[in-house]
């Protein structure tokens, strides 16, 4: 299996993947930078407190920017590994070698599980990077524009830190749910991304029924927790349905 996994490397072309993973970490830490100096007026303040979710952790403002890390994985995250997902799986069908994707003695079976295996870890590796420039951006814009009471100590940080993992695995599993929809019905790049972007349409809007409308977080941790079990459920359907069907494609 870790010889697959050494070949799955070696045939993706991570370049430019790396750098829109770049142009997101900016673009994101360049927001929790403007939102850190807008802080820093008192009008701006209070009216995140009314409306935003600082009013669930206690007034601390940069501790709500932490929490809302776990959303911003979603939002942020979700399109660009569907898109990594339609080069690790739809190149395969474009370039025809879906159909001599197997060897002998070794399982074709094997080989698919070892390309989704790599998928998901690529989709963790990547989501962590992001998760860990946004966490060092939030406790730097703390420093720069410091507010009473709203520091960013290591206990807060260990306080949201078990759920943001949590939602770094869930996420690289969660995008399974598009790239199999797309493998059984379309195989198209432009349907990937669709179908990505309206299942982040519809996490957006649960997150801000929670955030402005304050509604149950219940809502949000079922989808949370629902989004990467179909994902996994969804890929091994297709694993044990259309694998073998691939070959005569």
């Amino acid at each position: 299996m870790l010889n697959l996994l050494k070949i799955e490397w070696k045939k993706a072309n991570l370049k430019s993947y790396l750098i829109v993973l770049l142009a997101i970490v900016l673009f994101a830490s360049t927001s929790l930078i403007v939102t850190g100096y807008m802080y820093t007026n008192e009008n701006m303040r209070d009216l995140v407190m009314q409306v935003g979710q600082s009013s669930v952790v206690s007034g601390n403002i940069y501790a709500a920017n932490l929490k809302s890390i776990s959303g911003t994985i979603y939002q942020f995250m979700f399109i660009f590994c569907g898109i990594l997902g339609g080069q690790i799986f739809l190149k395969e069908y474009k370039n025809g070698t879906i159909k001599t994707l197997f060897t002998s003695p070794m399982k074709r079976e094997k080989i698919i599980l070892s390309k989704v295996i790599f998928y998901v870890l690529l989709n963790f590796v990547f989501t962590l990077i992001f998760v860990a420039v946004q966490i060092a951006v939030i406790v730097a814009v703390s420093k720069m524009f410091p507010i009473e009471g709203s520091a960013i100590t290591a206990e807060v940080i260990k306080e949201y830190l078990p759920t943001i993992c949590l939602n770094i695995v869930g996420v690289s599993m969660a995008v399974l749910l598009p790239v199999t929809i797309v493998l059984i019905k379309g195989k198209s790049e432009g349907m990937l991304i669709g179908v990505c972007i309206a299942l982040t349409v519809l996490f957006t809007a649960v997150t801000s029924s929670v955030t402005l409308f304050k509604s149950s977080e219940t809502i949000l941790n079922v989808f949370y927790a629902v989004l990467p079990i179909l994902g996994v459920i969804s890929m091994g359907y297709y694993c044990s349905k259309y694998i073998n069907k691939d070959i005569s494609v």
